[in-house]
């Protein structure tokens, strides 16, 4: 039988027997251990509970008593097929997930991010702390769910809690829980348990309070070096480590007794030549959820990308073409299309020129149409050939702005500069 077993995998196997507490057990811890999904029923007299209560005990996942009707044994079999598809459900979306994790989806083919990536690789496969240190929008989150869903724990949940988006009661009882009174008196790590074999990611650890993280402090210490640190800690900061304790935003020793790994991630204003990249990606990101053909850049959009600072990152560009694949027209973004929430300081790198102003994105597309049609003595062709954008949407555009060509060369004085004067 337990050949068969090991060959065939059963999801489901009744175990009738009559036999010693001592058989039975061993009969069911066999069997969990050849096959560990398969769901086991003991089956036993009523007079022998006992051998009932010591198959639960040694693994069974449920008892029926003899003498059995067909109505219950049914309905017993319906629940455990019920339970499996339930599991297999679960096991297939965990799968899609991880799958969403994958390496390919931090993007970027930058030196910085090929160290990542190797340094990532580097401890997937052990359960040493791991601390990301960049600036917000950098992908440490991503990150973080790369380093779970790739390790061996990716079977277990992966615990979160992110320190910005809850009051400092709030990250206490996700951290510690509370009693059933509902007092502030400790218990068992609250989010430790239920990533019990999984793994824990505290987001934004540095803004805990100073209560809040002398108490995450001691509960880590005690987890970390106890028999029940079950879990993998990962940590997320804004600034590296050092920079950190060296103003006194965390506590140097609790840094040192963490013993972890540090995986630094660059703004994205360090590594621009991956914009070409994220922005690819991100556009089959949105053709494939709205079911649409795919999305193209016009002439000289990415250099008008590439000359702004993002102070978002990664995350801030993703929205940006998000918005401008959503106003698009023809499936093809154009200069036009592309706007930033935060303003640039530097808006567009032209031809012989760099244009910067500090005044918002919209007055700076106003001031680069303008001086292109100047550039162009106002012929609507080559000016909308040199802007990337079509010849209705620069129309759309001059009546947008008002724009005169009487009133055109005043440029100099709203901040724009050429080479020559830089």
């Amino acid at each position: 039988m337990f050949r068969e077993l090991k060959a065939n995998g059963y999801a489901l196997i009744l175990l009738n027997m009559s036999s010693t507490t001592d058989q039975i057990a061993s009969a069911v811890k066999k069997l969990k251990h050849l096959s560990p999904e398969t769901q086991v029923i003991a089956v036993v007299e009523n007079r022998q509970r006992h051998l009932g209560d010591s198959a639960i005990a040694a693994g069974a996942d449920d008892c029926l008593y003899k003498p059995l009707s067909g109505n219950i044994l049914l309905n017993r079999i319906k629940n455990i097929c019920d339970v499996v598809s339930t599991k297999n459900e679960l096991m297939q979306l965990r799968q899609q997930v991880a799958m969403s994790y994958g390496f390919d989806n931090f993007v970027g083919q930058s030196a910085e991010i090929q160290r990542i990536k190797r340094a990532v690789q580097g401890v997937t496969f052990n359960d040493s702390v791991v601390v990301l240190s960049g600036e917000n929008g950098t992908g440490k989150n991503l990150l973080a769910k790369i380093i779970h869903y790739h390790s061996p724990r990716r079977k277990n949940p992966l615990g979160t809690i992110d320190c910005s988006a809850l009051t400092p009661s709030q990250v206490e009882i996700e951290l510690f829980g509370t009693t059933e009174s509902g007092s502030a008196e400790r218990v068992t790590g609250a989010l430790f348990k239920r990533a019990s074999s999984g793994t824990v990611f505290i987001n934004k650890l540095h803004q805990l309070v100073p209560s809040v993280f002398t108490n995450l402090q001691k509960e880590l210490h005690r987890y970390l070096r106890s028999n029940n640190a079950e879990f993998r800690l990962i940590v997320s900061v804004n600034e590296p480590l050092y920079d950190l304790y060296s103003r006194g935003a965390i506590d140097r020793k609790f840094t040192e007794g963490l013993d972890a790994v540090e995986i630094s991630l660059p703004p994205l204003r360090n590594r621009l030549e991956d914009i070409d990249f994220l922005a690819a990606y991100f556009l089959r990101l949105v053709s494939f959820e709205n079911g649409a053909s795919s999305i193209s850049i016009g002439p000289g959009v990415l250099e008008f990308l590439k000359s702004y600072s993002w102070p978002g990152n990664v995350r801030e560009l993703e929205n940006c073409i998000r918005r401008a694949a959503l106003v698009s027209n023809n499936n093809c973004i154009e200069m036009s299309d592309v706007s930033f929430i935060s303003g640039a300081n530097k808006t567009k790198i032209g031809e012989n020129r760099i244009y910067t102003t500090k005044q918002s994105l919209i007055e700076s597309q106003r001031l680069l149409i303008e001086r292109t049609l100047d550039d162009n003595q106002w012929n609507f062709t080559q000016a909308a050939k040199q802007l990337g954008i079509g010849r209705t949407t620069l129309w759309r555009k001059i009546r947008k702005f008002n724009l005169k060509k009487e009133t055109s060369n005043r440029l100099e004085t709203l901040g724009v500069t050429t080479n020559d004067d830089q």
